[in-house]
């Protein structure tokens, strides 16, 4: 008799620790599966909320952290200048534009031959300046017709005037004044191969007869 209720009871001892263990296991399964979540959502398909910074499934109307509205995304737009307002042409690329680097004679009057200041010496060295109007006024000065640039020269310093056939100069009340052929003048008709001199600057006077 004491042997049947010993079985009996280590029998049921046996069938409570199993039902234990598959307690257990279940307890720590479920467990698990709410520890880990919902699948987070890619950063490209979430959206994200300008409040809080959480992110949203896509068509969310509300934050699911802070209950802020949210918007439709914005498209992302490519580096670079902002596109001109709806209406308005596209701006177009400017051309380079490479400098003159020598020009020819002007157009002048019918009755004025062909003259030209020749710089021979000094700030117009190898460089010829044509005289395409009647009154040329030369000179540091950029209002002046030939700019040239000598710290000795004035700003106006002399002007060049063609009249009754024939050309003529005209000191300008210059600091330094103006030497035609060595000497110093204040006024004197040109003729073809006078030399022309200006604080260190050489010219020679050229016309066509």
């Amino acid at each position: 008799m004491e042997i049947l209720i010993l079985l009996v009871v280590g029998v049921g001892a046996l069938v409570a620790f199993m039902a234990g263990i598959a307690l257990l296991v279940v307890y720590l399964r479920v467990g698990s599966q709410a520890d880990a979540g919902p699948r987070p959502l890619p950063r490209a398909e979430a959206v994200p909320c300008p409040r809080c910074g959480a992110l949203n499934p896509p068509g969310t109307p509300t934050c699911e952290r802070c209950g802020q509205p949210l918007g439709p995304a914005l498209p992302l737009r490519p580096a670079g200048p902002p596109p001109p307002p709806a209406g308005m042409p596209h701006p177009m690329p400017r051309p380079s534009v490479s400098p003159i680097m020598t020009q020819g004679p002007a157009p002048r009057p019918a009755t004025m031959p062909r003259a030209w200041l020749e710089g021979v010496g000094g700030a117009m060295a190898n460089q010829r300046a044509w005289l395409d109007k009647p009154d040329t006024l030369v000179g540091r000065s950029t209002a002046c017709d030939i700019q040239i640039f000598d710290p000795k020269v004035s700003r106006k310093h002399f002007l060049i005037r063609f009249g009754r056939g024939a050309f003529y100069l005209q000191d300008q009340h210059s600091s330094h004044g103006t030497l035609i052929n060595g000497e110093r003048v204040m006024a004197r008709r040109l003729r073809n191969g006078d030399r022309i001199t200006i604080g260190d600057t050489t010219l020679i006077f050229h016309v066509e007869s």
